[in-house]
């Protein structure tokens, strides 16, 4: 489901509406995952979740709120404090046509000063996972994490842009590698299966040709895959 906020607008899922429907796809079984850019709409779906957990604390729920680009600071610990995971398209979170002449008047100093705001999610205590955004965005999920620990662009789109992001720190690296492996197992209800390397779970894994941990954090975009093995079994060789 999506909602979004801005001013003078109404959100796809108004709360007198989306409270109930948590309520009901989650008696159902259903995780429910939302998409959220504006502060607005993120305190909309969190106090959806919030009613939720108030009516039924013990029923086993993992709501998602996807893209989360603007939240409020306020709000930052309730990602924790309710469960909610955070999933974030980290390619978006640097200088680009797209975040600068597109958002930064528009939203204003205090809004565009908290734009993408991964590593302070991550400070507070959120479980950050990693979405794509495909087919909106490219499948490049080496650029993405390169963005996540840098909140820089690449080169190639200009000097005006060759300036980390503003609005917090960046992720870590190993913060970026959970996002988009055991975070996103765990969030998608299967790490018991999937998202690290562990006795019982599927031999899915990929042999990369640089260790990502060490040296230039912007050479992460330029990261080739030599080896993709999937439940035990060898499917990709670069050539």
């Amino acid at each position: 489901m999506a909602t979004r906020h801005q001013q003078g607008a109404c959100p796809y899922f108004p709360p007198p509406v989306l409270a109930p429907l948590l309520d009901r796809i989650t008696a159902l079984g259903f995780d429910p995952h939302m998409h959220a850019d504006g502060d607005g709409a993120v305190r909309i779906a969190l106090d959806a979740v919030a009613a939720l957990r108030k009516s039924h604390p013990a029923r086993d729920v993992r709501p998602a709120v996807a893209h989360d680009e603007i939240v409020d600071p306020a709000d930052f610990p309730r990602y924790k404090a309710l469960g909610v995971t955070p999933v974030l398209s980290l390619q978006w979170g640097k200088l680009a046509a797209d975040t600068v002449a597109g958002a930064k008047d528009f939203l204003g100093p205090k809004r565009y000063a908290f734009m993408e705001p991964s590593g302070l999610l991550a400070k507070a205590g959120a479980r950050i996972t990693f979405g794509s955004d495909w087919p909106v965005d490219p499948l490049n999920e080496w650029f993405a994490l390169k963005v996540g620990v840098t909140r820089r662009n690449d080169p190639s789109a200009g000097p005006e842009y060759s300036q980390p992001l503003p609005g917090g720190p960046p992720l870590t690296v190993a913060q970026t590698v959970r996002a988009a492996t055991i975070n996103a197992a765990w969030s998608l209800r299967a790490e018991g299966q999937v998202g690290s390397l562990e006795r019982g779970k599927f031999a899915d894994l990929i042999w990369i040709d640089r260790n990502i941990f060490a040296g230039d954090p912007d050479a992460i975009a330029q990261t080739r895959v030599l080896l993709t093995m999937v439940g035990g079994k060898v499917v990709y060789r670069a050539p």
